[in-house]
């Protein structure tokens, strides 16, 4: 379940593969959210309330205007029923978890997969991000949690060491959403 950030609305799951809008006002039903083919595990409204998103046992991710109540765009990837989501502060990225042990990372604009993140060796149920959206927390049954840094730039340069300078057009085929800029320290001799 999910309020609307005006809290007008409240988006309820359900296993009969729907979603279902309420107002929260008058208690009547607003719509139904029909295109899962099982289950629904789970919704979450973008910060605007423009969008929403629903993860179910079909291992689709699909984002919804909440306006004309409209599939806007289905997300494949996972392997396996997805658990849980969670929009960005900015809106901008959409994290899902699933029961295959990964989280993705979704461009919100062009539903675009920007990253999976590996790691865990359970079924991930649980996303969430920080206030600032610097760092997103994930819950597994493997008994951990996982803070991971969500910052792609910020990523690539702790990494230095390791994978060492990444030239211009690497940055455009590893990040081909963001502007380049250098990662590393120049080497100075």
């Amino acid at each position: 379940m999910a309020f609307s950030p005006d809290g007008g609305t409240l988006a309820t799951t359900s296993s009969d593969k729907t979603v279902k809008l309420w107002d929260t006002h008058t208690h009547k039903l607003i719509a139904t959210l029909t295109g899962h083919s099982s289950l629904v595990y789970n919704v979450a409204f973008s910060p605007d309330g423009h969008t929403l998103g629903t993860v179910s046992d079909d291992k689709t991710v699909k984002l919804w205007d909440t306006h004309t109540h409209k599939l806007i765009a289905t997300l494949t990837g996972h392997s396996d029923g997805i658990w849980g989501l969670a929009f960005s502060p900015d809106g901008r990225t959409l994290a899902t978890a699933s029961v295959d042990k990964t989280v993705k990372l979704w461009d919100t604009h062009t539903h675009r997969l920007i990253a999976t993140l590996t790691g865990h060796e359970g079924p991930v149920y649980g996303v969430a991000y920080s206030t600032d959206g610097h760092m997103l927390i994930t819950a597994s049954n493997d008994g951990t949690i996982r803070l991971w840094d969500t910052d792609p730039a910020r990523v690539v340069a702790k990494d230095c060491d390791v994978i060492g300078p990444i030239s211009r057009s690497q940055w455009a085929q590893l990040l081909p959403e963001l502007p380049y800029h250098p990662t590393c320290p120049p080497i100075t001799q």
